[in-house]
């Protein structure tokens, strides 16, 4: 018997989980096209100092997860656990109405399909369960851990360098039970794909965010005794399919980890353990083939700020990766414009690609923005760069299109080897068209970045092109 699950990932790519599962959603005819709500928390982890606060979303969406800003409706609120809803901070100023009826219920209104409202965390410790429900809506809830204060560290300069591997389309599968599959004659296989990838959950159950709990064999083990399991585990995973012809050309450590691994010891309120078991890991890939790429992956898509904090504080603390690694699910992570300014964020900040590793809704949509939001940090064989960042450009070489924004901030790395295995004598040609005033992604770039339209709503400013050839080329501008 072979195990595979087929799904692709690219250099922002997509992949489909081994386990799939879908969101039930209840229909009311009351609400007419409102069927759920949806809840962002835009930090899911806060010290537990009595002032720390997490701002959160609520959202009412359809069937096909638009937003339906025609639902006015009560909202009740409901948080287990050490911490409590912010009264004053939501209260007036415009904003409904939000008061506390009983311990740990609050209620307020949700006004055009949406309401927002902070939690701030107690003196201890603690997973928050927040819970929202309307009348005649599916409800939703989220979990918020609140942790020890520790020092925040930012990476040096020398840590933020883009990777040197290359990283192309893969297959993967989950192989969290390696052992047990083998025992029962279960193999993984490629089933004739050329990459594949993996992820190792460290736990005897799946992993995520919520649930990240120590596999009952490392009981008792603590400290570096149990970074050193951890990495003699990843290895023999590793080895063990090297051995059958399936050696992976990606490995994830752990799943969904920005509330840690390995719990307790793991945790994201231990950072400092936290860190060495990631590192256990990748070194436990690295000691059988030191060219598999590596992926930290966080459920955090629209959350910018966390994702922010979680990697300035694993990469300051010296853990050394390839590819970030995103979840976006909207009952979760936010909107779509949040997903792709986290996303263009990270890219800069940590010149490193970004796999969107699970989404559910807006398949396509996420998709678009997966591709267009992308870093090719490993292959720089033309690197055009301008003083201008405020047009869009399309590169023709042969039959093949490479469209690119400068707007976004990113320099346009154009490389021949992203089209052809030996570069010949073909013109590579480039097209310039004007940025248009009325353009959608204007509302996603920063104001000082929006230039003086032209009568005719346009500006293209080419500004002073720079090109860097690796290989003899001829350009004509």
């Amino acid at each position: 018997m072979k195990i595979y699950s087929k799904f692709i990932v690219v250099f922002i790519g997509v992949f489909l989980p081994a386990i799939c599962f879908s969101i039930q959603k209840t229909n009311s005819a009351s609400m007419n096209a409102s069927v759920e709500l949806v809840i962002t928390p835009y930090t899911t982890t806060i010290f537990s100092d009595g002032h720390n606060k997490s701002a959160i979303v609520v959202r009412v969406l359809d069937k096909s997860g638009d937003d339906v800003t025609t639902t006015n409706a009560p909202l009740q609120i409901l948080v287990k656990g050490n911490g409590s809803i912010l009264v004053d901070e939501t209260s007036g100023n415009g904003k409904p109405e939000l008061k506390k009826i009983q311990e740990g219920i609050w209620e307020t209104q949700l006004i055009n399909g949406s309401c927002s409202f902070s939690l701030i965390a107690g003196s201890t410790p603690d997973k928050l369960k927040v819970e929202v429900k309307s009348e005649g809506l599916k409800s939703a809830s989220t979990e918020i851990h609140s942790i020890l204060p520790f020092k925040l560290l930012s990476p040096k300069k020398q840590q933020l360098k883009p990777s040197r591997k290359t990283i192309g389309k893969m297959i993967g599968a989950d192989i969290s039970f390696l052992p047990q599959l083998e025992s029962r004659g279960i193999k993984v296989s490629d089933n004739g794909v050329q990459k594949d990838a993996i992820e190792i959950h460290y736990s005897d159950y799946w992993a995520d965010p919520q649930q990240q709990n120590k596999p009952s064999a490392w009981e008792g083990l603590t400290d570096e005794k149990l970074a050193v399991a951890l990495k003699d585990y990843t290895k023999e995973v590793i080895v063990a399919l090297k051995s059958q012809g399936t050696l992976p050309d990606m490995v994830q450590i752990g799943n969904e980890i920005n509330h840690g691994m390995v719990w307790p010891d793991g945790h994201i309120g231990n950072p400092d353990q936290l860190a060495r078991l990631i590192k256990a890991g990748v070194d436990g890939v690295k000691e059988v083939d030191p060219s598999i790429i590596i992926m930290l992956h966080i459920a955090l898509g629209g959350q910018n700020d966390e994702s922010v904090f979680w990697l300035d504080n694993m990469i300051a603390r010296g853990v050394r990766f390839d590819i970030i690694g995103l979840s976006y699910y909207p009952r979760w992570h936010g909107t779509l414009s949040d997903l792709k300014k986290n996303m263009l964020d990270l890219i800069l900040r940590y010149k490193k690609d970004i796999n969107l590793v699970e989404y559910s809704q807006k398949k396509k949509e996420v998709a678009d923005i997966a591709q267009t939001y992308q870093l090719d940090a490993r292959v720089k064989p033309l690197e055009i760069r301008s003083s201008h960042l405020k047009m869009g450009g399309t590169n023709l070489l042969g039959e093949s299109i490479d469209v690119n924004n400068f707007y976004n901030g990113i320099p346009w790395e154009i490389g021949l080897k992203r089209f052809l295995e030996k570069p010949d004598a073909k013109e590579m040609v480039f097209y310039f068209r004007p940025m248009y005033k009325t353009a959608e992604f204007l509302q996603d770039i920063s104001p000082d970045l929006i230039p003086e339209f032209n009568q005719r709503g346009q500006f293209l400013g080419i500004g002073e092109p720079q090109f860097f050839p690796e290989y003899r080329v001829k350009v004509r501008f």
